[in-house]
């Protein structure tokens, strides 16, 4: 009998494992312009949240009457995704250098089962995870998505509750690493007792990183022996 893998690593997705070109962004602005007949407002931060909390700023700020339509807005942006998956790559959507390496050498490492927590709907990160051939060595039946949460690290909660449903495994503490490229994912991880690692890979240097918290740090996922060594 296998033992159960003894680490949770979850990794954030844009511009940590990859560049989404804009693409998740563009279903929902699209979706909710046809549904609310207005644009989305300019100057809504986008990294690192989820894009429930970013639907409902756009709500919050064009229409608070709006409200009513926020799952309306999340499941037509997913139908648009699905529809033009294709334009991922086209639109420059690729891997981050280095990321499917260090996927590959963690899931080497042993003793660790990898999966998501992105701010990503599901359908988008799925998408994401699936035309950019990162899935491999993702566990995504323990994935946390961004549809059901506004705070992100709520969906540490939800990682944790699924892996430990899957793998019978209690991942508090320290068991559970949390991998990104915003204060968002080092606040998240800090907010459940998780470990944090920060990745400058996104607009946030590995000074500013570290500066709000996060427990260990690499500039990019290009060596993935620091990775290794960045680990509890």
């Amino acid at each position: 009998m296998t033992a159960a893998p003894r680490q949770l690593v979850l990794w954030d997705l844009d511009y940590t494992l990859l560049d989404p070109a804009g693409f998740g962004q563009h279903a929902i602005r699209s979706a909710f312009s046809e549904l609310t007949g207005f644009s989305p407002p300019a100057g809504v931060l986008v990294a690192g949240r989820t894009d429930r909390a970013v639907i409902a700023e756009f709500i919050a700020a064009t229409d608070p009457a709006l409200a009513d339509r926020q799952d309306d807005v999340q499941e037509l942006a997913a139908k648009i995704a699905e529809r033009r998956r294709h334009e991922l790559r086209s639109r420059g959507g690729r891997a981050l250098p280095g990321a499917a390496a260090a996927v590959e050498a963690l899931a080497a490492h042993g003793d660790v089962v990898q999966s998501v927590l992105t701010g990503n709907l599901e359908t988008i990160g799925r998408i994401k995870v699936g035309e950019l051939g990162l899935g491999r060595h993702l566990d995504l039946t323990i994935a946390a998505f961004g549809d059901a949460h506004t705070v992100r690290s709520s969906l540490v909660q939800t990682a944790r509750a699924r892996a430990r449903e899957r793998y019978g495994v209690h991942y508090e503490g320290h068991a559970t690493v949390i991998i990104g490229d915003t204060p968002h994912d080092v606040e998240a991880a800090a907010a459940q007792g998780a470990f944090s690692i920060g990745v400058g890979t996104g607009q946030y240097s590995v000074e500013e990183l570290s500066a709000v918290g996060a427990d260990s740090v690499v500039p990019h996922l290009k060596d993935p022996e620091a990775l290794l060594a960045a680990l509890p």
